[in-house]
């Protein structure tokens, strides 16, 4: 009785092992955009700098008509945290290259501004170079002189890397 009671457990773990998804869902939204007659595709995380304050990182690609208008990452802070409006998102892949996103924030909202914990960066180019699923090292500067660090694990650049290069429509890659 004692062989079957084994067999029927492994049988059981055997079953839940492959119940179990071995990739993360991607949390990419695709909705329209009614004001601009566009298609908007989203990621939205919330991550930690290196002094464990909190800042959602939202990546979104804009198309018309199927073609990618803009790719843009809008970073997202508490108030109180002011980002400096001039300065680029530097970021660095574990696997040493870098690049500098242009601080787009004035051009964000027709009409109005982003509050002074918020900023957006261009990323259409340096989202082509987005090869693997490595490690980056977001920096920007605050207002107060201070710079921010934020580690974004391989998943979530994974989840960027899927935005970017498969969902809705796709970038040519150079």
């Amino acid at each position: 009785m004692k062989g079957w009671r084994s067999i029927v457990l492994v049988l059981c773990c055997w079953g839940l092992w492959w119940g179990i998804p071995t990739t993360a869902n991607a949390s990419i939204q695709t909705y329209p955009d009614p004001t601009q007659g566009t298609v908007v595709v989203r990621s939205l995380k919330s991550l930690r700098d290196t002094t464990a304050t909190s800042w959602q990182l939202v990546l979104f690609k804009r198309l018309d008509a199927g073609r990618i208008q803009s790719i843009h990452l809008r970073v997202v802070g508490f108030p109180g945290r002011s980002i400096e409006p001039s300065s680029p998102l530097v970021m660095l892949a574990a696997t040493g290259q870098s690049w500098q996103a242009p601080n787009c924030s004035e051009m964000a909202l027709e009409g109005g501004s982003l509050p002074d914990s918020t900023a957006e960066y261009d990323l259409f180019e340096i989202a082509r170079q987005f090869h693997n699923d490595t490690a980056m090292r977001l920096s920007f500067a605050l207002t107060d002189g201070g710079i921010v660090e934020i580690p974004v694990p391989p998943a979530i650049v994974r989840e960027w890397r899927t935005l970017v290069f498969e969902a809705g429509t796709s970038i040519e890659v150079s």
